[in-house]
C-alpha cells in the first residue's frame, strides 16, 4: 500500500562536515570531501534533522511567506527558504564552548556562522 499520510514522528536528516580553512569556517555535505580538504581529518561532524514536509507545512510557510497588501500579492523567495527552515526544523547535534546541546531554534540559527547556516539551507533546498 502507498503511503499517502506523512508521520509526525518522521524526519529528513542532514550531515555537515565543518572546519576551518585559513582562519575561515569551510562546510562540506559529503564526508569524503571534507576528509580531502581537512588536513588529519580536523573537522567536526553534526546532523540536522527536518520534519518531513507534509501539506500542513507548506500551508504553514505560504502563511508566513506571501503578503497580501492593497489587493496585491508579494511573495519573497528568501523570506521563503527562512520560513521553510524555521518551520521544518526539528533538531540538531550542535553543542555550545561547554558542551551543551544548543536548541534547534529559529533564533540560534540565526546566530549561527553564516556558511554553516548557508549549507543547512541548501541541503534542505533538495529535501
Amino acid at each position: 500500500m502507498m503511503k499517502i499520510f506523512v508521520d509526525p514522528s518522521e524526519y529528513v536528516e542532514i550531515n555537515l562536515y565543518i572546519g576551518e580553512e585559513n582562519g575561515m569556517v569551510v562546510c562540506f555535505s559529503d564526508e569524503e570531501e571534507a576528509k580531502k580538504a581537512f588536513k588529519e581529518n580536523d573537522y567536526e561532524s553534526h546532523w540536522v534533522r527536518f520534519d518531513k514536509p507534509s501539506y500542513g507545512h507548506t500551508l504553514k510557510i505560504q502563511e508566513l511567506t506571501f503578503n497580501f497588501d492593497d489587493g496585491k500579492t508579494s511573495f519573497d523567495p528568501i523570506s521563503f527558504r527562512n520560513h521553510r527552515c524555521s518551520v521544518l526544523l526539528k533538531d540538531w547535534s550542535f553543542v555550545d564552548e561547554n558542551n551543551n546541546k544548543v536548541p534547534a531554534t529559529a533564533e540560534n540559527m540565526e546566530n549561527m556562522n553564516e556558511t554553516v547556516a548557508q549549507s543547512i539551507l541548501l541541503e534542505l533546498d533538495g529535501i
